[in-house]
């Protein structure tokens, strides 16, 4: 892993061109491309912006990428786990860092001593953290997660009501934001995006006022009455929003490590779900789903040599995938070579439609065998 300033190189080939022979794939992540999307999607709202880095930055490298964006101004962070939280506090001393998952009990001295705050999902944690709290000279930092629809996470109908039978329980607390989280944000004309943030708001009329987080990516583009005092894009951050103006953050390459040549009606890889229908030449691409590449793209998928879309032939293996090169386009392949899997020609959303999923999941499987490049 290292990072490089790709204005000193020609293009990805040349870089590629350069890496120890060892090395069958490589992944490029280009911090500058993520400052500046966080960047733009501050002129998109008057609000605080703050970061979602759980799943490790959503595969992209927490610290490589959270460092990247410290460096252009955000203070605030949020996480799913503790361990996730601490890791990132041993990198930052004065950000704010969120963890999501809350205080589940017995885990609020973690939070005081690596300076953390809970994300209190339910009226249990909230007695959990207050208990706590007493126990401390000041009381730390948390934040209320509420549910407006979604009923994944934060107080649900029963827990508003236990809340509001002790409501002075929130003046003994040093609560930083009340939270909510949007459902089908990515949907503009998705009427459950009002539905919750009237759920929302006849919750928060019945709290004392702090400040509120509600809008994920999709929220900031759904207006400013989403937008509260802070927005929390992730997607966003990485490129991958319906928005020209944000800048693709990956892109994957891996090579060619072995050509051979098959004859008409023989077939290709685990249980022969794919045969071809004349003699044909074959190069296997060191990439599979122990690298995180789905293996639902098997016979479906598609990767790209030469500016050539090419198909997958066959299950997506361990370690492997087929492509047919017999194209007098492609044929000049040989063993070494590299391919592209994600980029300008084969982007995420290309992967994430053939695999019948989304580019967040494609992001969180990126594998740790990739030998990763970081542009600053």
């Amino acid at each position: 892993m290292k990072a490089i300033n790709l204005s000193t190189e020609s293009n990805y080939m040349t870089i590629l061109d350069s890496i120890s022979k060892e090395i069958y794939s490589v992944l490029f992540i280009n911090l500058k491309n993520i400052q500046d999307n966080y960047l733009y999607l501050k002129t998109l709202t008057v609000s605080e912006v703050a970061a979602v880095v759980k799943a490790n930055a959503y595969g992209l490298g927490e610290i490589e990428v959270s460092k990247a964006l410290y460096e252009v101004g955000c203070r605030n962070f949020f996480v799913t786990h503790i361990n996730e939280g601490i890791k990132l506090r041993n990198i930052m001393v004065d950000a704010n860092i969120f963890v999501l998952k809350g205080n589940l009990s017995g885990s609020e001295n973690f939070f005081s001593i690596h300076n953390l705050i809970p994300v209190i999902n339910s009226y249990e944690q909230l007695e959990n953290w207050n208990n706590y709290c007493k126990t401390t000279s000041l009381p730390p930092s948390c934040a209320i997660q509420f549910d407006s629809g979604m009923h994944r996470n934060g107080m649900d109908e029963e827990d508003v009501r236990k809340l509001m039978n002790n409501i002075e329980i929130l003046s003994e607390l040093n609560v930083a934001y009340y939270i909510s989280h949007l459902a089908s944000s990515e949907n503009k004309e998705d009427e459950f995006n009002n539905i919750q943030l009237k759920n929302f708001r006849n919750i928060l009329n019945k709290l004392p006022e702090r400040k509120i987080c509600f809008s994920n990516t999709g929220g900031i583009y759904l207006g400013k009455k989403f937008h509260f005092d802070m927005v929390r894009p992730g997607i966003g951050l990485w490129g991958y929003f319906n928005d020209n103006n944000l800048k693709p953050s990956v892109n994957l390459f891996a090579k060619v490590n072995q050509i051979h040549k098959v004859k008409a009606g023989e077939s290709v890889g685990y249980n022969q779900t794919f045969k071809v229908q004349k003699n044909s030449k074959l190069a296997t691409i060191a990439i599979g789903y122990g690298d995180g590449f789905p293996r639902s793209l098997s016979n479906k998928g598609t990767v790209v040599i030469n500016n050539i879309k090419l198909p997958i032939l066959g299950r997506v293996s361990m370690d492997s995938i087929v492509v047919d090169i017999s194209s007098n386009k492609v044929s000049n392949i040989k063993e070494g070579d590299w391919v592209e899997i994600i980029g300008e020609n084969n982007t995420i959303f290309d992967l994430a439609n053939e695999a019948n999923t989304i580019p967040y999941e494609i992001l969180t499987s990126l594998g740790e065998r990739y030998h990763r490049i970081y542009i600053s």
